[in-house]
């Protein structure tokens, strides 16, 4: 119940902040603000969410903040920007590599290549894409000091917080992800059962079978779309 009221509130805070400094602030670069925020710790959010209340319509309004968040952003840029109907636009080399990774990424999302359905491939698109709205936003921030620090400051406070996580991880001999019903969460909602000496992922293990800690994170090694 702790970990529950720990992570659900920082969930809720992270949200109910981010969505005031966007729409009411105009500060669309927000956006990437509580994506470092809320992403890290993502999977330890659902899973918590889930285990504490076992309904998946809980975990799907957690699940999708985080595109609300981004619409939130795509209408403050909008709405607040001044001159954006005179806005130019100027493409960087970086600029033309990112969107034609994202146009093949889309192409094969709708083409009839490989064993995963249309609606899966769509699905990982969408996580795709999600790095190309970042990079959009990134490239669109104002970067004045203010901006900068805040960005900064969070990176490594989650950075911190982090190596905590681990460290008691370590110490205690056991994953985190023990205590977040991430299990259970993986096998309702992404049909996967548990695996490995652990019953977690086999993500969670190395190959000799000695523990893999991830903090709070999802495990480095796992391709689930969330």
């Amino acid at each position: 119940m702790m970990l529950f009221l720990l992570f659900f509130s920082a969930a809720l805070l992270a949200i109910a902040y981010s969505s005031y400094k966007i729409l009411f602030k105009g500060s669309s670069e927000y956006v990437i603000v509580f994506m470092c925020l809320y992403l890290p710790a993502y999977i330890t959010i659902l899973s918590l969410v889930y285990k504490q209340t076992g309904s998946t319509a809980a975990v799907v309004v957690f699940q999708y903040a985080k595109e609300l968040i981004v619409l939130f952003a795509f209408l403050a840029f909008i709405f607040f920007k001044r001159d954006f109907l005179t806005w130019s636009y100027k493409l960087l080399s970086i600029d033309i590599v990112f969107i034609s990774f994202l146009l093949l990424a889309f192409a094969y999302a709708i083409l009839p290549l490989g064993a995963a359905g249309i609606p899966e491939k769509l699905a990982y698109f969408k996580n795709i894409l999600m790095l190309g709205i970042m990079y959009f936003f990134g490239r669109n921030f104002s970067k004045s000091g203010r901006d900068t620090s805040v960005v900064t400051n969070v990176i490594l406070s989650v950075a911190f917080i982090a190596f905590f996580f681990v460290a008691a991880e370590s110490a205690m001999g056991t994953h985190f992800h023990s205590y977040t019903g991430y299990a259970q969460y993986n096998k309702a909602l992404n049909e996967i059962e548990p695996t490995g000496e652990y019953m977690l992922s086999w993500t969670f293990e190395t190959a000799a079978g000695h523990k893999r800690y991830s903090s709070f994170f999802l495990p480095r090694l796992s391709s689930q779309v969330q």
